[in-house]
C-alpha cells in the first residue's frame, strides 16, 4: 500500500536550495512510496515553475518533468534506478537540485551455496551455515541477526545463542532439520530473513 508522507513527518528533513527556491522532505526513501516534497520560494501565481525527477516520477502526473504555474508541492515515488537520484526546480524566480538516497527494501542475506544443503549421518553434526550479509533497510542501519531452526521448513524455533553472522550448529542431528538467518534492522524495526539451508539427516543405523 502506497503511504504519503505528509509536512509533519518532514520536521526532521533538512533543505538544500540554490538562490532563493528550497526544497524540503525526506533525503532517504524507498522505491515504490509516494513521499511528498514542500517548495518554498518567493513565487507568485503567475511565475512559471518546471519541475524535473531523476530516479523516479511525479506522482500526480506519471511523468518525469511537469511545467506550470507555482506549486507548493509535489508527490514523488522513486524508483531506484539510480544511486543520484534528485528534484530539479527550475524557475524565474531562482533554481533548486534536491539530492535523494533511494535506499532497497531489507534483503536477509543468502546462504553460500556450499552449505545450504549438507547431508550428515545419524546424531552428527553438520558443517558451519555461511550466510551472506544483510543489506537495505536505511540509509542509516544496524542490523541484529537470529538463527532459527524448523524440522518442517513451516515452524521456526529461536536457536538459543545464534545470534553471528554465521551459525555452528552445537547440538547433533537425529532428524533432517532447516535453518535461516532473521535479520532485524533495529532503526526502522524491519525484519526479513535468509534463504532456507536444509541438513538432510540418515536413517538411525539398522534400519
Amino acid at each position: 500500500m502506497i503511504k504519503i508522507f505528509l509536512i509533519a513527518s518532514l520536521l526532521l528533513a533538512t533543505t538544500m536550495s540554490h538562490g532563493q527556491i528550497t526544497v524540503i522532505g525526506p533525503q532517504c526513501a524507498l522505491p515504490g512510496v509516494s513521499y511528498q516534497y514542500i517548495i518554498n520560494g518567493p513565487m507568485d501565481s503567475s511565475t512559471t515553475v518546471q519541475t524535473c525527477v531523476t530516479g523516479g516520477m511525479l506522482g500526480d502526473s506519471s511523468t518525469t518533468c511537469q511545467s506550470g504555474t507555482m506549486v507548493s508541492y509535489v508527490i514523488v515515488i522513486w524508483d531506484g534506478s539510480t544511486s543520484n537520484a534528485n528534484i530539479a526546480i527550475t524557475s524565474a524566480a531562482g533554481n533548486a537540485t534536491y539530492n535523494v538516497n533511494v535506499i532497497n527494501s531489507l534483503q536477509g542475506g543468502l546462504i553460500d551455496s556450499t552449505t545450504n544443503n549438507q547431508s550428515i549421518g545419524y546424531d552428527s553434526l553438520p558443517s558451519i551455515i555461511n550466510c551472506s550479509v544483510a543489506s537495505g533497510g536505511g540509509c542509516t542501519v544496524s542490523y541484529v541477526y537470529q538463527w532459527q531452526q524448523s524440522i518442517d521448513n513451516v515452524t521456526w524455533v529461536t536457536i538459543p545463542g545464534a545470534t553471528d553472522l554465521n551459525v555452528t550448529v552445537g547440538s547433533t542431528l537425529t532428524q533432517t532439520s532447516y535453518f535461516r538467518r532473521m535479520v532485524t534492522e533495529m532503526n526502522s524495526g524491519a525484519i526479513s530473513y535468509s534463504d532456507v539451508a536444509m541438513v538432510k539427516v540418515a536413517a538411525p543405523p539398522g534400519n
